[in-house]
This record gives C-alpha cells, structure tokens and sequence, in this order.
C-alpha cells in the first residue's frame, strides 16, 4: 500500500462525534461543565443548578434533583445525561439509562475529583481543558499542603443539619477536604456517611473547631447559640464556631480553588492561639 493512500485513509477516518446536548442533574457538575467551557451544550438542568448564574438562568430546569420530571428529560433528546449516585435517586438513574446515555459520578475525595474532571474532558472532548484543570487543582492542593504542614490536626465537627444535627464521616468529600485543611473528623468512624448526632455528644468530645455551612442546611447566628452555652468546650473557649459557605465543601469540581482557599482562612483563625 502506497504511503498516500495510507494518508488518504488516515485523513478519511471518522472524527469521534462528542455530545452536543447534555442534561446536567448535579449542580456541582452543571459548574465544573461551564468551567469546562461547555455551557454552551447545555440544554437541561436542574433548580438547584444556579451556578454560573449568567448561565444557569438560559437553560431549561427538568426539576430538582431527586425530583426529576424524567419526561421532560427524554423530551430534550439530549445525546448525555449527568448524573451523581449521592445527588440523584438510584431509580431515576436506573430509568434515564434504559433510553438515554448516562454517565454517573460519585467522587469522595479531592484525588477522584480530579479523576471525574478527567473522564468528563475525555467524554466531552476537552481534554486540554481537563488538563489544565487538573494542573491548577494539583497545585492549589499542594499550596494548601505547605499552608497547614507542622500544624496540629485540631479536632472539628463540620455539622450539615440540624434538627436533628447530622455530620460526615470518613466516606466523604467534606471529610477529605477537611483533613487535607489539617482538621481531625471527630466523627469519621461512624458507620453512616451522614450520622446522626447530639449535642451531649459533641460536648463529650469536647472538638477545637465547629463549622456551621449554608448547604445543604443554611446555619445562621442563631444557630451558635446552642454551642455558646457550653463554655467548657475548646471550640467555644476559642471563638472557632464558624459560618461558611457550604458550596466549596461539598461540590467536587470547579470550586476546589475556593474550598482551599477557605481552609486555609480557617486553619490560621483556629491556630491562632497556639503562636
């Protein structure tokens, strides 16, 4: 075979067809695809996708996450559907994957994170932009290594509700991050990801540091009150009761930057009295 016709063959094959019309169930995932510079294939998402807001605000909601409206999901024709095992109901994904391509994601650490960003640029044919992502992740997780390298690991509690209280334990991303931030999970051996908790019981464990985020349960001033009245606790005693932003917790994806950043804040307000 002649080395032009080779060419000619070479030149002649098929070019991988990408999707074009992806609906995205996980609002995590809906960013990280706009970070992705993908927005544009956009053509469903759900309520509670509302970041990026300039983007969010054009796209068709198919309803909340484990409230889907699996009808109007089909209806769209999209040729990828986003999904997380955690965010969406196992019976919709089931569903969606009997007449739609699905592609599940379930990261638990900041390490398959950057594995889904990953797949996501091989799926969605932007692998260089996958690449460059993953190269600032690499070096925002190791900026926040040297921050909190030689401090002590000082015992949190990261609460997500309330009434009843529940927290995280090891299985998660929240949990990752936080060890990362150089903060000890006081609950990470409980058997359930998300546990259920009292106060008597975070007073036992007397933690250094509690943090109140506003997702999934919106924390407010009031809701310090109730951990204020037990003076005899590390955490009160050292003024580490904390609002934050719950997003950047629990939103493997784009906002990786903003959780470290945040940790970083945190780990020299909680230290500050040992310098």
């Amino acid at each position: 075979m002649t080395s032009a016709v080779m060419k000619s063959r070479r030149l002649g094959q098929a070019r991988p067809v990408y999707p074009r019309r992806i609906v995205s169930l996980v609002p995590s995932l809906t960013e990280t695809l706009a970070q992705l510079g993908c927005a544009d294939r956009l053509v469903g998402i759900t309520r509670h996708c509302k970041h990026p807001s300039n983007v969010a605000k054009e796209i068709e909601q198919v309803g909340g996450t484990k409230t889907l409206n699996l009808q109007k999901i089909v209806l769209l024709n999209p040729d990828l559907v986003l999904v997380n095992r955690e965010d969406n109901r196992r019976t919709d994904i089931e569903r969606l994957s009997r007449v739609l391509k699905v592609h599940s994601t379930f990261p638990r650490t900041a390490e398959e994170s950057l594995h889904m960003v990953a797949e996501l640029g091989e799926l969605l044919g932007v692998q260089a932009e996958a690449r460059l992502y993953a190269v600032r992740a690499k070096h925002t997780l190791f900026s926040l290594w040297k921050h909190v390298k030689g401090r002590r690991p000082l015992k949190a509690v990261y609460l997500i509700w309330e009434n009843p209280y529940m927290t995280v334990n090891k299985d998660t991303y929240i949990h990752d991050l936080l060890s990362l931030g150089g903060f000890k999970n006081v609950f990470a051996g409980r058997p359930e990801r998300y546990t259920r908790v009292t106060l008597d019981e975070i007073r036992g464990i007397n933690p250094e540091a509690v943090f109140f985020p506003s997702e999934p349960f919106k924390f407010t001033e009031k809701h310090l009150g109730a951990f204020r009245a037990f003076q005899e606790c590390e955490a009160v005693r050292r003024d580490n009761l904390f609002l934050m932003p719950g997003e950047p917790m629990s939103w493997p994806g784009a906002r990786l930057h903003e959780a470290v950043e945040m940790l970083k804040d945190l780990s020299d307000k909680c230290h500050a009295e040992d310098r």
